[in-house]
This record gives structure tokens, sequence and C-alpha cells, in this order.
């Protein structure tokens, strides 16, 4: 499969999509039902930060050393070095969140 940096660049645009045709549907809910669901999508919209999605993206793939006309580029036109560039831009992208639970039990020394 083929992925162009590009498509790295706008990985929210899924989400964007599948919200847009949620609000598509919701019209054809009854109004009150259709009031609040709104709301709700668009509280999604502000959480994920959608319309920061294009210019995060492109920081942070020319932080790893993409130009701006590389990231218009297939995937197929790096060489390997540079697709693991595209998977790490892929991995920073996303937001996650890491829980770290604290024990007594000094786990490293088992």
């Amino acid at each position: 499969m083929t992925i162009s940096a590009n498509q790295c660049k706008y990985t929210c645009i899924l989400k964007l999509c599948i919200v847009y045709k949620t609000i598509w549907c919701i019209f054809r809910e009854s109004n009150s039902k259709a009031s609040s669901r709104l709301a709700e999508v668009y509280h999604e919209l502000e959480a994920i930060e959608a319309d920061k999605a294009p210019s995060r993206a492109a920081v942070i793939l020319s932080g790893l050393g993409f130009t701006s006309q590389m990231q218009g580029w297939c995937t197929k036109q790096f060489s390997g070095g540079w697709r693991m560039r595209l998977a790490l831009a892929r991995a920073l992208f996303a937001k996650v969140v890491i829980f770290c639970i604290l024990t007594g039990v000094d786990l490293l020394n088992l």
C-alpha cells in the first residue's frame, strides 16, 4: 500500500469525514436530538484540534527533515530511511496518553 507524505499530513481528514457524515445524518433526525448531538460532534472536533492538524503535521514532518516539496511525494519515492521517518511522523502525530502506576514494589529488580 502506497501512502504519500501528504496522507500523513492529513491524518485527521478521515476522522473529519466521518464527523461530517455524522452531522449530515443528524440533520435527518429530529431537531432536539440533532442539536445535542451536533454539540457533541463540535466538542469532539475541538478535542482533537482538527483545525490544527495540517499545520501540526507539517511542523512534525519539517522537524524530521522533510521539505515542503517532499511532503507531496508518494511513499514509494522515498528510500527506506525516509520511510522510517514517515512512520515516526505518524507515531508523533498521534496523541497518546500514557498512564504510569507507581507501586511500592521495585519491578526493575525482579
